[in-house]
């Protein structure tokens, strides 16, 4: 078994999963697996600043990179940011349909790793073990006037990312 190359994900850029993916020689995709309206769960609500019984869109997204699922989304989105979001195609960049129908840009982000497994219901959604290694990332997301624009959590598959970091 040859596993394919690691995407690097340099976390002090704001780039998008599909350009990460182009810039590297690679074909991105992105599938939407189900949309919502919904009540945001206290996680989600204290990390977007809101109060009880706000709502949040919920879009659930798999990633592929040249025809491989190797990523697994929950996107949590401010509907008063991104009023009419559930109505437009969401099989491809979040980031590109921000700028195009909203004029928002993504300009700063908060992310915190974590080491985990892959829960059962995202290792099949992946085509993978369940309890495989995988690395989860949260992102909360600002746009270009300082505010909370979304709140991402992301499974990446163990052998499918790899982090890279320059300081100078």
């Amino acid at each position: 078994f040859v596993t394919p190359p690691r995407f690097r994900l340099n976390p002090t850029l704001t780039t998008n999963f599909h350009r990460m993916v182009r810039e590297q020689g690679g074909e991105p995709r992105t599938e939407l697996l189900e949309k919502s309206l919904q009540a945001a769960p206290a996680g989600i609500r204290e990390r977007l600043e809101l109060k009880a019984f706000d709502t949040i869109y919920l879009l659930k997204r798999r990633r592929f990179a040249d025809g491989r699922a190797i990523c697994y989304c929950e996107n949590h989105c401010l509907p008063e940011r991104v009023p009419g979001l559930l109505e437009l195609d969401l099989n491809g960049s979040l980031t590109e349909i921000y700028e195009q129908h909203y004029q928002l840009q993504y300009a700063r982000m908060q992310l915190t790793f974590h080491v985990t497994s892959l829960p059962d219901p995202v290792a099949r959604l992946l085509g993978t073990s369940s309890g495989l290694p995988a690395l989860l990332l949260e992102r909360l997301n600002f746009d270009q006037h300082g505010r909370i624009l979304d709140l991402d959590l992301e499974y990446w598959c163990h052998d499918s990312l790899e982090i890279e970091v320059d300081t100078a």
